[in-house]
């Protein structure tokens, strides 16, 4: 799927750096069972665990986050946020060109600063 093409891409993975490997690495997957960490039925029959999706999509956005303070000092964790955000709405098709090519994501990251400081 294309989530698990950006997932996987070398561009999004974790990073050796110790100060942003924790950050940016996904957390162990929740164990199911009686203890802590076990889901619990709401109303709607969802569970208030995040769904696969969510989880990967937490994930993506962890790494991008990462991806996107490294280009410039001067973005800090907020305005990376609100950057990943911005990315993530694009046609997945184009996330995907992005995460392969440095050059792709450094453009569409001074994109997204330029409406950022035009707001």
């Amino acid at each position: 799927s294309p989530l698990t093409s950006l997932l996987s891409s070398p561009l999004l993975s974790p990073l050796s750096s110790p100060l942003l490997s924790s950050h940016l690495s996904p957390r162990p997957a929740a164990q199911h069972g009686g203890g802590v960490g076990a889901s619990s039925e709401v109303n709607d029959g969802k569970t208030e665990d995040m769904t696969e999706a969510e989880e990967s999509s937490a994930v993506l956005t962890s790494r991008l986050v990462g991806r996107i303070m490294l280009l410039d000092d001067a973005i800090d964790d907020e305005m990376a946020h609100k950057i990943a955000g911005m990315l993530l709405e694009l046609d997945t098709g184009v996330l995907v060109a992005i995460a392969k090519d440095q050059n792709r994501l450094r453009a569409k990251v001074d994109e997204a600063i330029a409406v950022l400081n035009d707001v």
